[in-house]
């Protein structure tokens, strides 16, 4: 992972094309979003 090769935790991440489509890391966020509500 990205994470594991900087040594450097994740603080934001990209969820478009642009500077503005960054948002803050949210573990629980990205579980929903791979895994789906329960």
């Amino acid at each position: 992972s990205i994470a594991y090769a900087i040594k450097k935790p994740l603080y934001f991440i990209g969820v478009g094309q642009d500077y503005d489509d960054q948002i803050p890391f949210r573990a629980d966020w990205m579980m929903e979003r791979i895994f789906g509500e329960d």
